[in-house]
Order: structure tokens, then C-alpha cells, then sequence
């Protein structure tokens, strides 16, 4: 037997900053959690040997937290850099102002939103983590390692209350009270109570009205702003476990609380049904691991600025943290046009989009179904291909046939620069939308698709790829690669699926820092016929894509534009104040002063 090979080991080189952005020595950081670590040196630098193709790089030293965890993969051509601050420790109570505990607060750490403007190195391979918890039944909490930023805010949000923000303490505090202030609208509000069937009050109900929601307190009670609700709509309740109650719009068109009556009165129904089920391919074979969810949900309103399914609520699933947590800008002037949501990744069952997976055999339940009528949807995550079945109601079950006929057995191309030169090492990757949803919000509308991802592969040292078995109804074809600016193309553009060509731009990193600050607060690009192009801040976990970028006291921090860049627009007060030329190049980046 011939004896083992050692696996080969690679060597990791990369960068520990602090929170401004400046090499940090003496910091210890391990990769994957693996034995082996490296400390950084007097400029911060440092390198790691490893064994492993991909890793997660982040510090292990008990004074510091980890704000920006490096990606590193075996080919990666971007230097990953970890981001580090000292460690505080924060304890405490949330109350209210009578020092009642407020049970179920949610809190998270809130970075500056000048924080990634500090850095003037490319953070493509850094991800931010995550801190936050949720207060127990006495209101205490815990957060024993947040990281020490200078700007950085503790969030709290509890249903039925303001969202509260504090500053982040300088050391440890172990007794901190967190005062949280209830809801009070005022200036035409609704106020009312919900019941549940044996008419005891409901507390923890969710009361939507237009475009915004409320949710009830112990004694079932809710106020309801007219002003942000942006115009009279059927005021309805759900809670877990319940029907919903709902409350019709009054014959004089309820745009006044006179029209509504004094005290409103909610009362819900019995307890949803179930829709059962199983998922099965052209054998009659159960799908394992298939996704199952009503492709026409019953909206409830917004929370924040998500919008809500009802089935969703009343099956007992709770609305996002951060739904309520995040600043609603347009909460106080609903019906102004213009802001523009986009949100893609679903990981999980959510108020937005609620499905469940079939379990070995291909069978399902899904709960929290009103007494009408649905069309259920189903997909294989595998091979990104779909199957319904209409007609569905509470108590029934249903098969649902997942269809081969949308299949190209192999889909094959080539990736090229704007050159048409190959472009090698690019991930090629099949993006299922799962569900869409397209609704008014407060400012605006928000459009989520829950992705799923399917097929993937690299394209070669001639830029060539292939994906075999891909479904290519409902999908499009992420493109990404260190070297790339992440673009996709559609199942539209693909006329022979053998021979398609894909072309990508260079990724090239800018910065704009102003000697006068005051002169503009934003930035926009163009190409050279002045169409607008996307600014791109690329990150471990995210990708954001921008029309306009915040400036922070006359700084964007990095952010990459593709070739065709040409010119940056400075913009105050939404109003040009200046031109400025550009030719970015991929190999170094342009910093324009």
C-alpha cells in the first residue's frame, strides 16, 4: 500500500487593520480555526501556511473582536485583510420608563455609516459580521464580546415599541438600561383593541392598515396612524394560531378617525388548516429537499419597509428583526415615489416568502391557510426546475410533478473581456428566483426575489465553461471572479445553448476623497456617452449595487466600476456641482482627489 501523501500546503498572505484602517502588529490570526496561527507584523502584515483550498481568517486573540472577518480561496488574486477592534463587554436590562421589563427586545451592534469609508485599501475579501440577541423574560441581556468603533450604536426594538438607539460604551458595562418608550401616534389615530375568539384581549397581534403596522400590547390594544398608513385600507389582525381579523373600510371612504368609530374591535377566528402534499419527479419518485410555498401568499401590510404575508404570521413565524429595527425614512410621507428596495436572499422561511421542504419521501405540510384558494408551487434547488398545483385548499393533498421538459442537458460558453479576449477563473453559476414580490412601500416599492442557486462551474484557461442538466425556466447566470466586476446574463440572450458568449469588464477600484468636504455629499459615474453606470461595493457575504454613493465628510471609501467608467458627477443636495474625468485601471486604484 503506498503510503500517504502530505496534502499541499498554501501560503496565505494578508493584512490585520484596526478600525481607521491602519496596520495593526501583534495580532494573532488562525485560519478555519485550524492549529496553526500567524501574528501580525509591525505593518500589520502577515502570512499563514494551510492546507485547506478556501478559508475564513479571522483573530483569536482574546483583546480583540473580529469587525471584518479575510476570505481567502486558492487562485484568489485579492489580498484579504481582517478587521479588528478591542473587545467590550456589554450587559443589562431592557425596561420601560416604570422599570417594567420588556421581554423579547432584539439587539444588535450598528456600525458607523461612514465606517467603510475609513479604509483606503479594497475590502472585496472582508465580510462583516454580526452581533446581536434578544432579551429573556426578566428583560436581561448579554453581549459579552462587541467590538470598541468609534461611532458604533447599540439598536434595540421590541414589537409595540420605538426602536432605540444608544451609543456603544467606551469599556465593559454590566448594568446598562436600555429604556424603551411605546408606540403613540398621534394626529388622527385609530385606536382599538383585538380579541381572540373567546374575546380575551390578544396581545402580540400584528394590526396592518396601508402602508404600515402595528402590533398590540398585553391588553390587546393598538393605535394606528392615519397619516402613515398613506390612505384608508381594510384594517386586519393576524396572530399565530388564529384567523385573521378584519375590518372593512367605512361606506364615508375612512380618510377621517371620525369615520371609523371611537374604539375598534378585532376579533379572530379558529385555527388555520394545513394543505399536505408530496413532491415526486417523472418516476413517481419523491423529491427530497424540494421547496413548497403558495405562489399567491395574502398580503398584510408592511413592517418597516418589508412586506408581510399573512399565512406566514398566523403559522407562527415572526417577522424579521430587523424589519422594525431599520429607520423607515419615509414613514411620515408614505405616498412619495422614488425609493427603490431590492433585496435577493432569502435563506430561510421568512414574513416575505414562506415555504417548507419536503422531507426524504417527498412529503409536505403547509400551514397557516385562510379559507379560500390557492396555487402551490414547488422547486428542486438540484436542477432549479419547477411544478404547481392549483386548486388547493386547507385539509386537502396534492402531488405536484416536477417537469423535465424546460431542461438543456448541457449549456456550454465562453467568458470574454470587452477586448473579446478569454477571461479565465470565472464562476460561472445558475440563480433560480424562487418567488417574487412586488409591493408599495412607504417612499416607494420594494421588489424581493428569494434566489436559490443550481449548476456552477469555472471557466478554463480559454474561458470556457460547462453546466450540465440546468433548468432554464425562472434563472438567469451570476458571473463572478477577483478579477471581474460581478455581472449575469439571461436565459433570454441565450440563442444556442452550445455555443453562448458571455463578456464581462475588468473590476477597477476608485476612491474619492474632497479637499473640501462641504463641496459635495454624493457621487455618481458615468460612461463615456454619460449613461449612468452601477457603483459597486463588493463584500465576503454581499454585494451592493449603487446608482448614488454617500460621502462621509468628503470620502466614499473604495468601491470598483467596470472599464467604461469614464467620468464622476459630485453631487449636494441631489444637484451636480462638478465633472471629473477617469480612466480606471484594474491593476491599481484610482484615487481622485
Amino acid at each position: 500500500t503506498p503510503a500517504p501523501t502530505a496534502p499541499a500546503l498554501h501560503t496565505i498572505a494578508g493584512r490585520v487593520c484596526d478600525g481607521r484602517g491602519a496596520g495593526l502588529p501583534g495580532v494573532e490570526i488562525r485560519a478555519n480555526d485550524e492549529d496553526g496561527s500567524a501574528t501580525s507584523d509591525a505593518a500589520g502584515r502577515f502570512e499563514l501556511a494551510t492546507a485547506a483550498t478556501a478559508a475564513r481568517l479571522a483573530t483569536t486573540d482574546d483583546a480583540f473582536v473580529t469587525v471584518l472577518a479575510g476570505d481567502w480561496s486558492e487562485g484568489s488574486t485579492i489580498e484579504p485583510v481582517v478587521v479588528v477592534a478591542p473587545a467590550v463587554a456589554v450587559a443589562g436590562r431592557t425596561i420601560e420608563a416604570s422599570g417594567a421589563p420588556v421581554t423579547a427586545t432584539r439587539l444588535r451592534l450598528e456600525l458607523p455609516a461612514d465606517f467603510e469609508s475609513r479604509f483606503a485599501i479594497p475590502l472585496d475579501r472582508a465580510g462583516v459580521e454580526r452581533w446581536a440577541t434578544t432579551s429573556d423574560g426578566n428583560g436581561g441581556f448579554a453581549l459579552p464580546r462587541l467590538p470598541r468603533i468609534e461611532g458604533a450604536e447599540l439598536v434595540a426594538s421590541a414589537d409595540a415599541f420605538v426602536p432605540t438607539r444608544l451609543a456603544l460604551p467606551n469599556g465593559d458595562e454590566r448594568d446598562l438600561a436600555v429604556v424603551m418608550q411605546r408606540f403613540r401616534y398621534a394626529d388622527g389615530e385609530l385606536v382599538g383593541r383585538v380579541l381572540d375568539p373567546a374575546g380575551a384581549p390578544a396581545g402580540g397581534a400584528r394590526v396592518a392598515m396601508g402602508l404600515c403596522s402595528v402590533v398590540t400590547d398585553r391588553d390587546g390594544r393598538f393605535g394606528l396612524s392615519l397619516r402613515r398608513a398613506g390612505w384608508p385600507s381594510p384594517i386586519v389582525a393576524a396572530k399565530a394560531g388564529y384567523l385573521p381579523a378584519r375590518l372593512e373600510v367605512p361606506k364615508g371612504g375612512g380618510s377621517r378617525r371620525e369615520e371609523w368609530g371611537a374604539d375598534l374591535v378585532l376579533r379572530l377566528g379558529p385555527a388555520p388548516q394545513s394543505a399536505r402534499g408530496r413532491v415526486i419527479d417523472q418516476d413517481r419518485r419523491g423529491v427530497a429537499g424540494a421547496e413548497v410555498w403558495l405562489h399567491d401568499p395574502t398580503p398584510l401590510g408592511v413592517a418597516g419597509i418589508f412586506p408581510l404575508q399573512i399565512e406566514y404570521l398566523i403559522a407562527g413565524g415572526a417577522v424579521p428583526p430587523h424589519a422594525d429595527s431599520r429607520p423607515v425614512e419615509f414613514a411620515d410621507d408614505p405616498t412619495q415615489d422614488g425609493n427603490f428596495i431590492d433585496q435577493g436572499a432569502v435563506p430561510k422561511p421568512s414574513a416575505g416568502w414562506f415555504y417548507v421542504t419536503t422531507d426524504d419521501d417527498g412529503g409536505f405540510e403547509l400551514p397557516g391557510l385562510l379559507d379560500r384558494v390557492y396555487e402551490l408551487r414547488a422547486l428542486d434547488p438540484t436542477s432549479g426546475l419547477f411544478g404547481s398545483a392549483a386548486g388547493v385548499t386547507g385539509g386537502s393533498f396534492h402531488e405536484i410533478a416536477i417537469d423535465r421538459s424546460e431542461v438543456w442537458p448541457e449549456l456550454r460558453g465562453q467568458v470574454v473581456s470587452l477586448t473579446g479576449r478569454p477571461v479565465a477563473g470565472v464562476q460561472v453559476e445558475q440563480l433560480v428566483i424562487a418567488h417574487a414580490v412586488n409591493a408599495r412601500v412607504p417612499g416607494g416599492r420594494f421588489a424581493g426575489t428569494a434566489l436559490r442557486r443550481g449548476r456552477a462551474a469555472t471557466t478554463d484557461a480559454d474561458g470556457r465553461f460547462v453546466l450540465r442538466d440546468v433548468g432554464r425556466r425562472s434563472c438567469y447566470f451570476a458571473l463572478s471572479g477577483d478579477a471581474i466586476v460581478p455581472t449575469r446574463f439571461e436565459t433570454a440572450d441565450i440563442g444556442d445553448p452550445t455555443d453562448c458568449t458571455a463578456t464581462v469588464e475588468a473590476r477597477c477600484h476608485v476612491e474619492v476623497a474632497l479637499l473640501d468636504p462641504a463641496e459635495a455629499d454624493e457621487i455618481l459615474c458615468l460612461d463615456d456617452t454619460d449613461r449612468q453606470v452601477d457603483l459597486a461595493v463588493l463584500r465576503r457575504n454581499s454585494n451592493q449595487f449603487v446608482t448614488e454613493l454617500a460621502l462621509h465628510d468628503g470620502r466614499s471609501g473604495l468601491f470598483v466600476v467596470g472599464q467604461r467608467a469614464a467620468t464622476i458627477v459630485l453631487r449636494r443636495d441631489g444637484v451636480p456641482v462638478r465633472r471629473i474625468a477617469i480612466a480606471p485601471d484594474p491593476t491599481r486604484t484610482t484615487t481622485v482627489n
